[in-house]
């Protein structure tokens, strides 16, 4: 790869990464999971000199039982030129989605690579205070979860 060249792509990286910019820190959660309520803790960090932004997260139910754990790593494929996250949970499944800039402002979707997955929207919350993750599995006509995150 040329110089030039490699210039271009870690411009490029750098741009789809900064839309994800509001998530970077410590963070608190609450919402709901299927109806139920849960609250939560995340922290979203650059990794690898910047080359990455990684979001660790884990929600509780109301009794204080982990719902569930992930790790979320969003990176820049070069060779596409489309920022995509890749999603671990535990306690060991693996999928990759695009993540695709709102139209509406800051944040993105998750476009799934296959027709089963579920469809998450991460925003900064209208307030300007912390943000909101939603998502929607199937065809349900609301979000099956909502969280807000705010400082920790």
């Amino acid at each position: 790869m040329s110089d030039r060249r490699a210039l271009r792509t870690a411009h490029e990286a750098e741009a789809a990464l900064a839309r994800l910019s509001f998530l970077l820190g410590e963070w608190r959660s609450e919402g709901r999971l299927h109806e139920a309520p849960v609250t939560g803790i995340c922290t979203a960090r650059r990794a690898l000199t910047g080359a990455f932004i990684e979001v660790h997260e884990q929600v509780y139910s109301s009794s204080g039982d982990l719902e569930y754990e992930d790790l979320c790593v969003y990176a820049y494929n070069e060779q596409f030129h489309e920022l995509e996250v890749h999603q671990f949970t535990a306690p060991s499944s693996h999928a990759a989605f695009l993540a695709l800039a709102l139209e509406s402002g800051p944040g993105v979707r998750w476009a799934p690579r296959t027709t089963l997955g579920p469809l998450v929207r991460l925003q900064p919350h209208p307030s300007g205070d912390g943000f909101t993750e939603e998502v929607w599995h199937a065809e349900s006509p609301t979000a099956d979860v909502y969280l807000r995150f705010l400082p920790r």
